[in-house]
């Protein structure tokens, strides 16, 4: 089953929207409310993006955002159409592995639109879902009509999943399990993301990296209070509002009041996302208060931060990358003094314009990470966007090109991991397994503990393991710095094409 990444989810929206004649919704429309309400029961993340609030802000007016994101987005660079006031996705996510099972989400549809026209569009037909006319898009998604002026999308298209969300969004029956989401409607910001943490923290495996890795072991003598604190989390709240600068806030909510604890919570929040590869610099030197049993990090971001943080709305299932081997890499044909064929023309510059922001926003989030090894998720999440970029009228030889770069990406984030990578430099080649396991242990306190090698013991050598990876990670150091070198020469060969 294929299935959607996140600008590939939301191209699916826009273009559905579009195809008919999108508009503002009109005022009979749906609050965002009533659409946090018409999510699927098993909604554990929530993200909310007000986007006609952001694009009527003074700096976005001044610095063009609108033009900039329609351009960005129609070629595959940008997660989020611009013609959409705002945007309820509901998922679910497995933060054990770091993976989507589902998402969900609603959009307006101007009368008279059916799941014929759709289907026409697309040109499928209509089927019944439980009695519901649903229209299946490429085997990606399922979509349908909740009432006369508002649709329903489910990715991906799980057949029955998605008729049972279709039918309580029928018979008037969703309603979300979670009480900590359901603050989500009424909490104000320019970008709402939410996730209920309810019992996903083991407090066993949490105790264990307390007394057993040395990042730890400064809280080891507090972990009496610290472990019931942390295990008792509820949710995290982080809201987003564009201004002159960007700010950020982030809420953690627990069940027991945080007090002394708040510096330790934050020092244990900057280490999760450190090992899921997803540190955010600004977070570092974020101010931390607590209040009651919420703990609060405020700080401000980057433009970069923010679309890195943007890109991760509805993250998908692991891809396909992650399941077979990597390509070979493709050869250049002909001197690379040629020039794109004339039919390219603008479509291969902006495709070529999107990688090449990636390549410098990826830059700008390593040089400000205090470890590069923190960055694995953004080099993973920047490959897969250059996969779904629009490659419509592109040359074959800026298609080569991305998939160059996204190899690259890849084979860096792979290293970071501990992988050994083949960098050959003259034939400007990069080759890494991605069936190759090093054996590390998966140790989270999300309570997934995964041994991929049964010879390790994860409650007595968690931290030697631990050692092993980070010196094979150090040993990668010069490939690494090689990859990036390739990765500027395969750019400025571009840039000599292209002129």
């Amino acid at each position: 089953m294929t299935q959607l990444s996140p600008s590939q989810f939301f191209t699916l929206v826009f273009a559905l929207s579009l195809s008919f004649g999108f508009s503002n919704p009109a005022s009979g429309q749906p609050s965002i409310a009533e659409r946090v309400e018409m999510l699927p029961s098993g909604t554990n993340t929530i993200t909310i993006v007000r986007l006609s609030e952001i694009l009527e802000t003074n700096r976005a007016i001044e610095e063009e955002w609108e033009a900039q994101l329609e351009e960005r987005f129609l070629s595959g660079a940008a997660a989020i159409p611009p013609h959409i006031d705002n945007m309820v996705v509901g998922s679910l996510l497995h933060l054990t592995v770091l993976e989507e099972v589902w998402s969900a989400t609603t959009f307006p549809l101007p009368a008279g639109t059916t799941m014929e026209t759709i289907a026409k569009a697309h040109e499928t037909s209509v089927e019944s879902l439980l009695g519901r006319d649903s229209v299946r898009i490429d085997d990606r998604a399922y979509v349908t009509t909740v009432s006369s002026d508002l649709a329903a999308v489910y990715v991906p298209a799980h057949r029955q999943d998605a008729a049972r969300w279709f039918r309580s969004l029928a018979s008037g029956t969703t309603s979300l399990n979670s009480e900590y989401l359901k603050k989500a409607a009424s909490t104000e910001g320019h970008v709402v993301m939410m996730i209920d943490l309810t019992a996903m923290v083991d407090p066993v495996v949490f105790r264990r990296q307390l007394k057993e890795e040395s990042r730890y072991k400064k809280f080891a003598s507090v972990a009496d209070t610290l472990v019931p604190l942390v295990s008792g989390v509820r949710g995290a709240k982080l809201v987003m509002n564009v201004d002159e600068k960007i700010s950020a806030t982030l809420d953690i909510d627990f069940s027991s009041e945080v007090g002394k604890s708040v510096f330790s919570v934050k020092a244990i929040l900057l280490a999760i996302l450190d090992d899921l590869g997803a540190s955010i610099s600004e977070l570092t030197s974020a101010e931390i208060t607590a209040n009651g049993p919420v703990a609060t990090l405020k700080c401000e971001l980057s433009e970069s931060s923010f679309r890195q943080i943007v890109s991760l709305i509805s993250l998908p299932p692991k891809t396909s990358h992650e399941s077979v081997p990597s390509p070979p890499e493709p050869e250049l044909t002909g001197p690379v003094d040629d020039k794109p064929q004339p039919d390219s023309g603008k479509a291969t510059a902006d495709y070529v314009k999107a990688i090449n922001k990636m390549i410098d926003d990826l830059e700008v989030s390593n040089r400000r990470a205090n470890n590069y090894e923190r960055t694995i998720l953004w080099h993973e999440r920047f490959a897969d966007r250059i996969d779904d970029l629009d490659r419509t009228g592109v040359s074959s030889l800026a298609i080569e090109y991305g998939e160059k770069i996204a190899n690259a990406f890849r084979a860096i984030a792979a290293s970071l991991q501990g992988q050994a990578v083949e960098v050959n430099t003259q034939q400007r080649s990069i080759v890494y397994n991605t069936h190759y396991d090093p054996g590390w242990v998966e140790a989270s306190v999300w309570g997934g503990v995964g041994v991929r090698n049964p010879s390790v013991n994860v409650t007595s050598n968690l931290e030697e393991v631990r050692r092993n990876q980070a010196a094979a990670v150090a040993a990668g150091s010069k490939d690494r710095i090689a990859i990036w070198q390739m990765i500027r020469d395969e750019r400025s060969r571009m840039s000599r094409v292209a002129d």
